[in-house]
């Protein structure tokens, strides 16, 4: 099949320059240098890059399904974003033995039903409009026939685990049978679609690291009017708009001009905006450049003025304090760690909290709250200490361009937002880079946790540390992990991959990866602490092949406490059970991870070679 694509490319194009700068962005000029783009262009206005300080390293993707991402695939090579392979899926077909290079050389797959294949030409337009039971059952059956074409189209990732980001379907802009009758009706065009798309969802969460790839917002992003073609086309193509018309009625005794000419299309803007979509989720997926910790100014950044110096009537703070507010609030539920730094007075500050934000945000929300007079590099590395968490993993936000220069030159590595007010809530909210794949029980009470271990830590100060260590009630608990399927799999990943500083080897691992070293006989133990304090969670994990522990993974909050003693005591008692006569160990130095050097030799095991080893006779 010839890609629709070669009727959007200027340079291949009959009909002119259907994708010049004009036709293409309207208005839109074209951006700065990479790193710096505008956020009128539309792929960096939904996805900031911002808090980008690592490249993602995409190599290559595999794209299955119709015409529409086959334009995708001719996109993104002819850009030069990223190489892909494409194969063709239409109807309830069966996929080739093998993809067109080894599987081991995607990074992710997109995934395609055609709207076609769940629904016949003309079958929805002639439907009886007061049969209300026959759109029930058309729709009853496109759900059947999506669910044989996603298992269908899906096999590479049950076998693999293959990252897969499955599309949605456009929402038309309008109901084809008209504007004035009911909305929430399966006869209602629009509303059959956000139903299937539902469907849709329900049955990509079946899979495992599957996600949707949301089509829908990105042409909304873009503009309905600028993308779709149900204007022109039968319903269920659901697809891009192009000049293909133009090339079958040139013989026609008044040609038409071509779509393109007619109307500003943004078809290439609109697979500019899906190629970062798909590169934001693979960076979310894996965790590339992290956030886990926001530290906040307050004075002209949480809120409106100096609350010092208001008097009379304050300020409104509605607008975009509370929108920032409320992001916070968002971060929060996504398990991102809050902390302010302000130079202010701290009785001033807490006496007129709640007149400023009332219980949209509580002070009590923020894990470490550092309000004095002291030089704000002195509070920001005070809340580092605390929270035990790197500079690289940090934004600081703050109005003031000489406090930012000042973090930035103590800080290396860390990030920081206030130059761009109304940019700062989009940046927080949108940003890969402050996304999760899932949220876990341990994210919500990420905070709590903290706040716990700053109480901790100030009792660790009282008493020695044998006195100290008896009296925590120390409890941990363990799971196996055989496969991705397990219930703890998602948040020990998660764990692995964000784990800087207490990791034996820094390595990331992707969960096709990960599928294929547990497929290959590898377990995980996934360990969860408690104590008098709090709970902490799933905190620590040890990847084991044989009787080789090849990665241990511990969360800074649990450092201290001995717990990686006897995560390896549990380990090294079960290989014995098990027959095994000798241990080993591996550790790889990185930048980032000597709090862990010491820990085989702490728990009793010695330098071999390059490893370590513990004589179980």
């Amino acid at each position: 099949m010839t890609s629709l694509w070669r009727f959007l490319s200027p340079r291949r194009s009959d009909f002119g320059p259907v994708s010049s700068a004009a036709s293409r962005d309207g208005d839109i000029p074209a951006g700065p240098a990479a790193g710096s783009r505008s956020p009128r262009d539309p792929k960096e206005f939904r996805i900031p890059t911002g808090l980008r300080a690592t490249p993602t390293g995409l190599r290559r993707i595999l794209v299955i399904g119709s015409c529409l991402v086959e334009d995708l695939v001719s996109y993104s090579n002819d850009s030069g974003a990223t190489p892909g392979d494409f194969v063709l899926f239409n109807n309830i077909g069966r996929l080739p033995d093998t993809p067109p290079q080894p599987i081991a050389a995607y990074d992710v797959q997109i995934v395609q039903i055609p709207l076609r294949t769940l629904l016949a030409d003309a079958h929805f337009a002639k439907l009886k409009y007061h049969r209300t039971e026959d759109y029930q059952l058309v729709f009853d059956q496109a759900v059947q026939r999506l669910s044989l074409a996603l298992d269908a189209a899906m096999r590479w990732n049950r076998e693999t685990g293959l990252a897969s980001l499955v599309v949605n379907y456009f929402r038309p802009q309008q109901d084809v049978l008209g504007r004035l009758l009911p909305r929430n009706d399966l006869r209602n065009f629009s509303y059959f679609i956000d139903r299937l798309n539902e469907s849709l969802a329900d049955l990509v969460a079946g899979y495992a690291n599957s996600h949707i790839l949301d089509f829908d917002a990105i042409s909304a992003t873009i503009g309905r009017i600028h993308v779709q073609d149900e204007h022109l086309w039968m319903l269920n193509h659901n697809s891009t708009l192009s000049d293909f018309d133009a090339a079958h009625d040139r013989a026609r005794l008044h040609p038409p001009p071509p779509v393109s000419l007619q109307s500003d299309l943004r078809i290439d803007a609109f697979f500019d905006a899906v190629h970062s979509e798909i590169e934001a989720m693979v960076r979310t997926l894996r965790q590339i450049d992290a956030v886990k910790l926001v530290i906040v100014d307050l004075d002209d950044t949480l809120w409106r003025g100096v609350l010092a110096e208001e008097s009379g009537e304050a300020k409104t703070n509605e607008g975009w304090p509370f929108g920032l507010v409320e992001a916070l609030d968002v971060l929060k539920a996504r398990g991102i760690v809050l902390a302010i730094a302000s130079k202010n007075d701290d009785a001033t500050i807490r006496a007129a909290w709640d007149s400023q934000l009332g219980d949209r945000l509580e002070l009590a929300d923020f894990a470490v709250v550092m309000i004095g007079w002291n030089p704000k590099v002195e509070s920001v590395a005070a809340i580092l200490q605390q929270v035990n968490v790197l500079p690289s993993s940090t934004v600081f936000i703050d109005d003031n361009p000489v406090e930012r220069a000042a973090i930035e030159a103590a800080f290396p590595g860390i990030r920081t937002l206030g130059a761009d007010l109304y940019g700062i809530r989009r940046t927080l909210l949108w940003s890969a880079e402050t996304q999760v794949p899932f949220i876990s029980d341990e994210s919500g009470r990420r905070t709590e946790m903290i706040r716990a271990q700053v109480v901790r830590e100030e009792t660790r100060k009282t008493v020695s540390r044998t006195e100290f260590l008896n009296n925590l009630d120390i409890r941990v608990a363990s799971d196996v992990i055989t496969t991705i399927g397990h219930g703890r799999f998602p948040r020990t990943l998660e764990l692995i991959n964000k784990t800087n500083q207490f990791n034996t080897t820094g390595h990331r691992w992707t969960s096709e990866a990960m599928q294929a070293a547990l497929q290959e006989g590898a377990v995980i133990h996934a360990f969860s602490v408690a104590d008098r304090f709090t709970n902490y969670g799933l905190v620590g994990a040890v990847l084991v092949r044989g009787a080789a522990i090849e990665q241990l993974v511990m969360s800074c909050r649990v450092v201290g406490l001995d717990i990686e003693r006897r995560m390896l005591a549990g380990i090294i008692d079960g290989l014995k059970r098990d027959g095994s006569t000798r241990v080993s160990a591996c550790f790889l130095a990185t930048d980032r991870n000597a709090p862990c050097a010491d820990v085989f030799a702490d728990s009793g095991f010695r330098a071999e070679g390059e490893g370590w080893v513990f004589d179980l006779d």
